[in-house]
């Protein structure tokens, strides 16, 4: 594994655990999120279900020497990754109301998605694709 693959694979590690930690936490704390009534357990489980393979095939494509088609990949789960930053949003939850555990998972989980999608397109510029 190359240097890059490396840090690559621990960037998007970290992500993958950083949104586990979210979602689980969201899920078994609906109530403390103030989430509208459309959004359920199911459908959070559901969306990381969806959004992580994402991830998963960015990393593989990158490994395969198809570095555009790996940050673009990236580049959708990292999207999905940074919906968290909804719990902010005026309509959804006055931002006070939020406990410090899930302000610290929000922001952890925004800040490494922003991290890798830096990380993929660094990757995808030496490369010569971006």
């Amino acid at each position: 594994m190359t240097r890059r693959n490396a840090g690559l694979l621990a960037l998007i590690v970290a992500n993958v655990f950083a949104s586990i930690l979210h979602y689980g936490h969201n899920i078994a704390f609906l109530p403390r999120y103030f989430e509208p009534s459309w959004i359920t357990g199911r459908r959070i489980d559901v969306f990381w279900f969806v959004m992580t393979p994402f991830a998963v095939a960015g990393y593989v494509l990158f490994r395969r020497g198809r570095e555009r088609a790996g940050c673009r990949f990236l580049y959708v789960y990292c999207a999905c990754s940074l919906l968290v930053l909804g719990h902010y949003a005026p309509w959804v939850t006055p931002i006070r109301r939020l406990t410090w555990d899930i302000h610290l998972l929000i922001v952890q989980e925004a800040l490494l998605a922003i991290a890798l999608a830096l990380y993929a397109r660094r990757l995808a510029m030496r490369a010569g694709v971006a």
